[in-house]
């Protein structure tokens, strides 16, 4: 077992202090967001472009799945290859820049199994709790929570591997059960720092999408959703219109914090069990 020792607090707080000392970089993840939620929207126009007279969804249904989830993977994978470089690396002044190479390639290969693998978790939870569906008028709230203790679970329960992820951006190959050593007798420890972490980021994301709300009724009231609206005039203002482009920068601000706070604690708890490179040996406070 490494000799380094791990500060809780500072690892949960390691996300706001990345943000706060990067803050260009930062805004540059919120812009990959804000890219990555402007190209869906252009997915969502095309798809009403396409519907019958009828609207009938089912037709481009799994066209607009696919692609929001090939979407919202890429660009989540960018930022946290970004986030893991920056807090791994904070020497290296281009570390925190978005880009598309290797780091990304092999975070990707590590992450779609583990995506797979929550989604398939997450489709059996809801199967489950379908019936609740015609009993109780609180339904999508019990998915929410479900959803969100489920994601709670994985993270107490795959603690001592998520060091993989930085250390796959680190060595530039592919690590799992390289990690282990690190995390080896502090499987707790590790554990209530990505619990704490992932807690605040929902908690974010939560306050957001309240403030989104708020900024939406404020500019324009309830916007008609782009599937549903009746003429192309009014599918054009809900994708691009100034409201929804408004809050789809708020969004991209606020889920760009969300990460940080979730990854960098990872990244941070990494470097510290690893040790820098001049003192692989030293004991961190």
């Amino acid at each position: 077992m490494t000799t380094a020792r791990l500060s809780w607090r500072d690892a949960v707080l390691s996300g706001f202090q990345l943000i706060a000392s990067r803050p260009a970089a930062a805004f540059s993840w919120a812009l990959v967001f804000a890219i990555g939620g402007t190209v869906m929207a252009g997915f969502q126009l095309w798809a009403w472009r396409t519907l019958d007279a009828k609207h009938d969804l089912s037709a481009v249904a799994v066209q607009l799945g696919f692609s929001g989830f090939a979407l919202n993977l890429v660009t989540t994978v960018l930022v946290c290859a970004s986030v893991l470089r920056a807090t791994i690396r904070p020497e290296d002044r281009y570390a925190a820049w978005p880009r598309f190479g290797g780091d990304e390639l092999r975070l990707l290969a590590f992450a779609l199994p583990l995506v797979l693998v929550s989604m398939t978790i997450s489709a059996l939870i809801s199967a489950l709790l379908y019936p609740l569906r015609a009993e109780q008028a609180a339904y999508p709230s019990i998915v929410t929570h479900a959803m969100r203790a489920t994601e709670v679970a994985l993270t107490l329960l795959g603690a001592r591997l998520v060091l993989a992820a930085p250390m796959t951006v680190a060595d530039r190959r592919l690590r799992l059960g390289s990690a282990l050593p690190l995390s080896h007798g502090r499987h707790a420890l590790l554990a209530a720092t990505f619990v704490a972490a992932l807690l605040i980021a929902m908690s974010i994301e939560w306050a957001g999408a309240v403030a989104r709300d708020m900024l939406i009724a404020a500019m324009e009231g309830a916007p008609q959703p782009v599937l549903k609206s009746l003429s192309l005039s009014i599918a054009w203002s809900a994708a691009f219109g100034p409201a929804a482009m408004a809050s789809r920068g708020l969004g991209a601000i606020v889920h760009t914090l969300a990460v940080a706070v979730q990854v960098a604690p990872i990244g941070y708890a990494y470097r510290r069990l690893k040790g820098d490179p001049i003192d692989r040996i030293g004991i961190f406070d």
